[in-house]
């Protein structure tokens, strides 16, 4: 039996590795993606439980990788949850 992926999308390696640590499991696989681009190729490769998707990306926005993702029909009603490491402190 296949285990359901979950993708998570974000410019920042860090970032990447930090969510992965947190998510992973045996009873789900995790899939990373650095960029809006390299996520829509992945989406084209498997199917997705959830995307986990960083809204601050250079050149493709996660709003901007959102949108295209819903104009994809096998992958319209996929949850995205938009996620963001952005912290400023006064």
């Amino acid at each position: 039996m296949t285990k359901p992926k979950v993708l998570i999308v974000d410019d920042h390696p860090d970032n990447l590795m930090a969510i992965k640590a947190v998510l992973e499991s045996d009873k789900y696989d995790v899939v990373a993606s650095h960029s809006g681009a390299e996520a829509l190729k992945q989406l084209l490769e498997h199917d997705f439980c959830v995307i986990l998707l960083d809204v601050h990306m250079p050149i493709m926005d996660g709003f901007e990788t959102a949108m295209l993702i819903r104009s994809r029909e096998k992958s319209r009603y996929t949850p995205i949850i938009f996620i963001s490491a952005v912290f400023i402190d006064q």
